[in-house]
């Protein structure tokens, strides 16, 4: 009796890069990734990516993101302009303000439910997994990530939602110390839910 062929899914990946995997569950290891998302965008020399279906950080990746942002990082976070939980969206629309005053890009997805849990850091590091960028999942779900860096120069690991960006409904805007950004942001998201 012969056996099956192995199942293969045809692909164009030509290249081999290193993936890290990394894991919360009880004990030490609890905070580790959150650690590793801060420890990325504290690295960033260009561009931090974050999309992610709820947007609730905890202070340790807030604080990263507000230094790297005031450092002259670009940083832009993408969450659905509607998620699946209408109290979520509130709590997220609160933290707009102060994202939009430290400089960082705020984007709603418009063309359904995002469920991505993407952080990208310089076009050269990638993480993907089931964290989503909320202190929830960060600091008391089991959760796993996965992550990739090239060590390249920029563009060596383009980002998959390159062409997702400029359509997402467009950024709300950076406030250069103006409050109304943060508005506009929350008024996104007052209207999705009856």
């Amino acid at each position: 009796m012969s056996r099956p062929a192995p199942l293969r899914a045809p692909h164009g990946i030509r290249q081999r890069l290193p993936i890290q995997l990394a894991w919360s569950e009880e004990g030490p290891s609890r905070l580790t990734i959150a650690e590793a998302f801060a420890a990325a965008v504290v690295r960033a020399r260009q561009r931090v990516r974050i999309c992610s279906p709820y947007f609730l950080p905890p202070t340790l990746i807030l604080d990263a993101l507000r230094l790297a942002a005031r450092g002259g990082i670009r940083v832009e976070v993408m969450i659905p302009t509607c998620s699946d939980s209408p109290f979520t969206d509130l709590i997220s629309d609160s933290y707009a303000g102060d994202l939009l005053d430290a400089g960082i890009e705020l984007y709603r997805y418009d063309n359904g439910f995002l469920h991505a849990k993407l952080l990208i850091v310089d076009d050269d590091t990638a993480s993907v997994g089931t964290a989503n960028m909320d202190y929830r999942s960060l600091l008391d779900n089991l959760e796993v990530t996965a992550s990739s860096a090239t060590g390249r120069s920029s563009g060596s690991c383009p980002p998959p939602s390159t062409a997702i960006w400029p359509r997402a409904g467009g950024s709300c805007g950076t406030s250069g110390g103006r409050r109304h950004g943060g508005a506009r942001w929350a008024m996104c998201c007052g209207s999705c839910h009856p």
